[in-house]
């Protein structure tokens, strides 16, 4: 990491220690609150970590749910250490929060390398990553894993702007093995900005559908199901995509919702393409904040916790040195969107837990109670629609300012 003028990072000092103690106060927190009891389902994906090769040789069930198969060797440092230092309700949450910090950390060397971030600015994008929702409520609040694409999608932002698109294309493959299938959509992004596009098809997309055909027909065969493909959701309204809003309306089955998904999703990339193939690379931040948008938006098994995926890009795009619109009202939508998608997600569970079908918990019962205090004025479901549609609304305004700005500099770059 380059050196600022005063020859140290003092910079990067005050967003770290933001970092770390709003992380540390809510475990704290949290672990008060709760008395320690668990109050999310998805604890077996942190203790895969104890059997790092069961995902990849089909020796646990979650491999049926499409969990990555390097995942659990990825983390297995982290949960032998944590698990044997700590309990069963701090130690996923401090293993995500320390995967987290590592995406903190590449992002730092990110803006200290690119010259267009003034010291100002690299203390504003380092605050963003510490303070946003969408980092701290995925991993230390929820526990979920997720931070590790982020984590990703940081290394792969610093690859780019180095020009290295064959290390790009192995990181885009690196990411979907360790963190989501979803990840792959980074080759998209890849494709608009790469002047040589065959590189990204023969280094990164080609590679990847051997690797995934060959994991597939293979587990197909072990467990009689097609990792990534074999899971559907119920058509129950959960998770945060334009299906899920409409499932309030409109009764459709899971596997429906995923197939014409992926079918809108390759339409609008198809139509994206027309507009953003010639894309310089140096907009490579905002083209893959579009990307993302898109699989938000439409992507039929969209959980509050994968909107973590572009927390390093909502950092950085309203700083960059072309991007004409104001970095105040950028960042208040980053938080707000941080805010509704937590907030639709917990009210969701809320109700869930009201109507007696989810298991009985301490924590659960607390944060009921807590809604019924100050909210139960307020029809949850009501509630709950209102903030998806909220969250919806910001996805597509982000895209929306982002798209923008691709075509506006597009059109400079003719004239």
């Amino acid at each position: 990491m380059r050196k600022t003028s005063n020859g140290r990072f003092a910079w990067l000092i005050p967003p770290l220690l933001i970092f770390i103690l709003l992380r540390v106060a809510l475990l704290i927190i949290l672990y008060k609150l709760t008395g320690g009891n668990e109050f999310t389902s998805d604890t077996f994906v942190f203790n895969l970590g104890l059997h790092p090769l069961s995902v990849l040789t089909f020796a646990s069930d979650a491999s049926l749910y499409s969990q990555p198969p390097l995942f659990p060797i990825a983390i297995s440092p982290l949960v032998l250490i944590l698990s044997a230092m700590t309990n069963e309700f701090l130690a996923p949450r401090l293993c995500y929060t320390l995967i987290e910090l590592c995406m903190f950390l590449v992002m730092a060397v990110y803006v200290a390398r690119a010259d267009e971030f003034e010291l100002k600015s690299r203390r504003a994008i380092m605050t963003i990553l510490a303070i946003s929702p969408l980092g701290f409520m995925t991993g230390t609040v929820m526990c979920q894993e997720e931070a590790i694409v982020a984590l990703f999608t940081a290394i792969l932002l610093l690859v780019v702007r180095n020009g290295r698109y064959r290390l790009a294309c192995l990181i885009v493959i690196l990411g979907i093995l360790t963190g989501k299938i979803l990840f792959g959509i980074a080759f998209v992004g890849l494709l608009f900005v790469a002047r040589n596009k065959r590189r990204i098809i023969y280094f990164g997309i080609l590679p990847v559908m051997i690797i995934l055909s060959l994991y597939s027909l293979l587990g197909y065969r072990i467990t009689g199901a097609i990792p990534f493909l074999s899971f559907s959701p119920t058509g129950i309204p959960f998770c945060s995509s334009v299906f899920n809003l409409l499932l309030y309306l409109v009764p459709m089955s899971g596997p429906f919702m995923k197939w014409a998904s992926l079918t809108i999703l390759v339409v609008s990339f198809a139509i994206l393409w027309l507009f953003l193939k010639r894309t310089d690379s140096d907009d490579f931040p905002v083209v893959q904040l579009v990307v993302f948008c898109a699989l938000f938006f439409i992507f039929y098994h969209m959980n509050a916790e994968y909107y973590i995926f572009a927390l390093p890009l909502l950092a950085i795009v309203p700083y960059l040195r072309h991007f004409k619109f104001s970095k105040a009202a950028f960042n208040w939508l980053h938080f707000i969107f941080g805010i509704t998608s937590w907030g639709y997600a917990i009210t969701y569970g809320i109700r869930v837990y009201s109507k007696g079908f989810a298991p009985r918990s301490n924590s659960k019962e607390l944060a009921l109670s807590v809604y019924n205090k100050f909210l139960g004025f307020l029809p949850i479901e009501s509630v709950e629609i209102f903030l998806l549609s909220a969250t919806l609304l910001i996805i597509i305004v982000l895209a929306a300012i982002s798209f923008r700005h691709l075509r506006r500099r597009q059109l400079s770059s003719v004239v």
